[in-house]
C-alpha cells in the first residue's frame, strides 16, 4: 500500500459539506439573527420631521432710490434671528403650549429639556449661484432657509414647526423695525448735537466779528487803503497848520509894529508908544532871543520879566491858544529837524530852546490870574453842545442860578481857584462856571479900543488864522487818532486772522458733520418707512410645515437589509469556523488522506424512522418560522413604515408597470 499516494483535489463540495452537516444549527442561528434584526427595525420609535421653508425676499424699492438701514448679510441676519428665537423664554412657551417632553420634564431639569428641544430643531440655509447685478460676477448667496422640528408624533411636529416659523417671521419684523427706529433715533440726536454746535460756533463767530469790528481779515485791504489816505490827509493838515503858523507869526509881527490907537493926524501923537506896542516889540525881541539862547539865559529872563510887567500894566493876559499853536508848530519843526540832523546840530539845539521857552510861556499863561477890572469874556468850550450851568458857588453841589447858552458870552469877574470862574451874565446874574467847560471869547484891554484901521484889519486876519489853526489842530488830532487805530488794526490783523481761521475751520467741520448727519437721518427715516410698509428685505413663508406622512427615521428597510446581510454573514461565518475546528472524518476521501489508501467499502448512513420523523418536523418548523417571520415583517411594514397597498403601487411605479 502506497502511503504517499497523491492527495485528491479539493472541490466546492468540500467547503459546503460542513454547512450541510450543521444546517439545523445554522438555520437556527440565522432565524435568531433575522428575528433580532426584525425586532430592531420595527422596535425603534419613529421620528417625524416637519419642515417649513422661508424665502428671503429682496426689497421692492430699488437700492438706488432708498437704501435699507439693515446692512448685515442674509446668513448673518438669519443667525441673529435664530439666537433670538432659541431663547429659553420662547422655547419654554412652546413646550408648555404643546405639552412636549412630558416624561423628560418629570425626570430632567429645565435646562436639559431646553437643550433636548434645541437638538430637535434644525435650521438649514438654502444657497444658490447668483449673478451680482453690480459687479456682474457669479457668487454663492443665501436665498432661503428651512426650519424643522423632529417628534414622534407627526401632528405635534407640524404644530411646533409652525410655531417656530411664526417666531422667525415675527422676530425678523420686530428686529428690523427696532433697528430702523434706533438708527432714526441715533441720527436725530446726532443732528441735534451737531446743529447746537453749529449754532454755538456761529454765535462765537458773530461775537468775534463784533469784538474785532474793523480789524477783520476781509477788511485788511480797506484798512490799508484808509491808512494811506489818512497819512496823506495828516501830512496835508500838518502842512496847512505850518502855513497858518507862519502867517500868524507874520501878522503878530505886523501888529507889533502898529499902534492900535494911532489914527493919523486927526488924533493922538504919532510918536507916542502905547503899552501894547511896547508889549509887541518885547514879544518880538523874546522870540529872537529864544532862538539863540536857552530859557535860563539872563537876556531871555530879563525880557520875560519886562513882558510880564507890560502885560500887567496893559491888563492883557497871555493867550494860551496862541501859545499852544506856536508850541505845536515849534514841536513839528523840531521833529522835522531831528529827522534830518543829529541831536547836536545847531539848528536842532536852537529849536529845542524855542520849544522849551514856549512850554514855559504856556504854563505861565495857563496860570495867569485874570484881573477883575479887565473885560475878559468866555463862551462855551469845544465839545459842549447847548448850555452849561451857572451855580451859586464854585462847586458842583451848589445851586444852579442860571445858564450860559451856546452863542452867548459872559464877563469874567474873577478866578475862584480850583478851576472855576466868577462871571456875570448878560441879564446881570452872577455866579460860577467850570473853567474846563469854557473858552476865552474876547479879552478887552487897552487894545480893545483900537481905532487904527490897519491894526483892526491885521487883528481880524490874525483871529481868522487862529480859528483856522484851531480847526486844523482838531482835524490833526482826529486824523492822528484814526491813524493810530488803523495801525493797531493792521498790527492785530495776523492774530485776528489766525483766530478767525480757527473758528471758521471748526464751523466748517461742524457744518459738514451736521449735513452728514442730516443726510443719514433722511436715509434712516426712508429705511424706517421701508420697514413699516414691509417694502424692504423680508422673510416670506413659501412652504408651511405640514404633518409628515412617513417618519424621517429610523430607515427600517435599510435596517432589514443590513440585518439580513449580517445574519447571513454571521451564519456562514459560524459554519466555516465550526467546520475548521471539527477533527472528525466524514468522507472516504478524508480517510484515504489519513491512511494513505482508499477504504475497501463505504457504508452509507442509515436513517431510522424516528430520525426521519424528527427531520420532517424540523423542516416544517423551519418553513413555518420563515413564513411567520415574513408575515410579521409585512405587518410591521404596514403599520410602522408604509401601507402595503401603497408600497405595492410604489414598486409597480418603480418597475414601470
Amino acid at each position: 500500500m502506497n502511503v504517499h499516494a497523491e492527495q485528491p483535489a479539493v472541490t466546492i463540495k468540500d467547503f459546503l459539506a460542513p454547512l450541510r452537516r450543521r444546517k439545523k444549527q445554522l438555520a437556527a442561528i440565522f432565524l435568531v439573527l433575522a428575528l433580532a434584526t426584525l425586532l430592531l427595525a420595527f422596535g425603534l420609535p419613529p421620528v417625524y420631521r416637519s419642515t417649513g421653508t422661508i424665502l428671503i425676499e429682496q426689497q421692492e424699492v430699488p437700492d438706488e432710490l432708498v437704501q435699507s438701514t439693515i446692512t448685515s448679510y442674509a446668513d448673518q441676519q438669519i443667525q441673529v434671528i435664530t439666537q433670538l428665537v432659541m431663547t429659553t423664554g420662547n422655547l419654554l412657551g412652546i413646550i408648555d403650549d404643546r405639552n412636549l417632553y412630558p416624561g423628560e420634564r418629570r425626570r430632567l431639569g429645565q435646562s436639559e429639556v431646553i437643550e433636548r428641544m434645541r437638538e430637535d430643531i434644525t435650521m438649514d440655509l438654502v444657497s444658490a449661484d447668483v449673478i451680482d447685478p453690480k459687479s456682474g460676477r457669479a457668487s454663492r448667496a443665501t436665498i432661503a432657509f428651512t426650519v424643522s422640528f423632529d417628534h414622534d408624533n407627526p401632528s405635534t411636529a407640524s404644530k411646533v414647526a409652525n410655531d417656530l416659523v411664526t417666531l422667525y417671521l415675527s422676530e425678523n419684523r420686530r428686529s428690523r423695525s427696532e433697528t430702523a427706529a434706533e438708527n432714526v433715533s441715533y441720527f436725530e440726536e446726532a443732528s441735534r448735537d451737531a446743529g447746537a454746535r453749529v449754532a454755538a460756533l456761529e454765535q462765537q463767530l458773530a461775537a468775534f466779528k463784533r469784538a474785532n469790528e474793523g480789524a477783520l481779515p476781509e477788511q485788511y485791504a480797506m484798512n490799508l487803503s484808509l491808512l494811506q489816505r489818512t497819512e496823506s490827509e495828516l501830512l496835508e493838515a500838518q502842512r496847512q497848520w505850518q502855513s497858518g503858523a507862519e502867517q500868524l507869526a507874520y501878522l503878530n509881527a505886523q501888529l507889533a509894529q502898529i499902534d492900535p490907537g494911532l489914527v493919523g493926524a486927526s488924533g493922538g501923537s504919532a510918536n507916542s508908544i502905547s503899552p501894547n506896542v511896547q508889549l509887541q516889540a518885547l514879544q518880538t525881541q523874546l522870540a529872537s532871543l529864544t532862538g539863540k539862547y536857552g530859557p535860563d539865559h539872563p537876556d531871555v529872563v530879563r525880557v520875560k520879566r519886562e513882558i510880564d510887567a507890560m502885560r500887567r500894566e496893559a491888563g492883557v493876559a497871555p493867550d494860551p491858544l496862541t501859545l499852544e499853536a506856536e508850541l505845536a508848530g515849534a514841536r513839528n519843526e523840531l521833529a522835522s529837524l531831528r529827522e534830518r540832523y543829529s541831536a547836536d546840530h545847531p539848528d536842532v539845539v536852537r529849536q529845542e530852546r524855542v520849544v522849551a521857552s514856549l512850554e514855559t510861556d504856556l504854563e505861565r499863561a495857563r496860570s495867569w490870574t485874570i484881573r477883575a477890572d479887565s473885560d475878559t469874556r468866555i463862551t462855551l468850550g469845544d465839545g459842549v453842545s447847548s448850555r452849561i450851568n451857572v451855580r451859586s458857588g464854585p462847586d458842583t453841589g451848589s445851586e444852579v442860578v442860571g445858564y450860559l447858552y451856546s452863542g452867548e458870552t459872559a464877563r469874567v469877574l474873577d478866578e475862584a481857584g480850583s478851576g472855576w470862574f466868577q462871571v456875570a451874565l448878560a441879564d446881570g446874574t452872577r455866579g460860577y462856571v467850570s473853567r474846563s467847560l469854557t473858552k476865552t471869547a474876547e479879552r478887552t484891554s487897552a487894545s480893545a479900543g483900537a481905532s487904527n484901521p490897519a491894526y483892526i484889519s491885521l487883528q481880524a486876519q490874525a483871529s481868522r488864522t487862529e480859528a483856522e489853526m484851531r480847526s486844523l489842530q482838531s482835524k490833526y488830532d482826529v486824523l492822528q487818532e484814526k491813524l493810530t487805530q488803523l495801525q493797531a488794526r493792521l498790527g492785530q490783523a495776523p492774530e485776528i486772522e489766525r483766530q478767525a481761521s480757527a473758528i471758521l475751520r471748526e464751523l466748517a467741520l461742524a457744518r459738514s458733520e451736521f449735513e452728514s448727519h442730516q443726510q443719514n437721518l433722511i436715509t434712516a427715516r426712508a429705511g424706517e418707512r421701508l420697514e413699516i410698509t414691509e417694502k424692504g428685505e423680508q422673510f416670506t413663508l413659501i412652504e408651511p410645515p405640514i404633518a409628515p406622512l412617513y417618519p424621517r427615521s429610523p430607515n427600517r428597510l435599510a435596517i432589514l437589509l443590513l440585518g439580513l446581510i449580517l445574519s447571513t454573514a454571521g451564519t456562514v461565518g459560524y459554519g466555516a469556523m465550526a467546520g475548521a475546528n471539527d477533527k472528525t472524518y466524514y468522507s472516504p476521501r478524508s480517510v484515504a488522506s489519513l491512511v494513505g489508501a482508499p477504504p475497501l467499502a463505504v457504508i452509507p448512513y442509515v436513517y431510522l424512522d424516528a430520525e426521519k420523523h424528527r427531520g420532517r418536523k424540523m423542516l416544517l418548523l423551519v418553513v413555518g418560522s420563515v413564513l411567520a417571520a415574513g408575515a410579521i415583517g409585512l405587518a410591521l411594514l404596514h403599520v410602522f413604515w408604509r401601507p402595503l397597498d401603497v408600497l405595492w403601487f410604489v414598486i409597480l411605479r418603480k418597475m414601470g408597470v
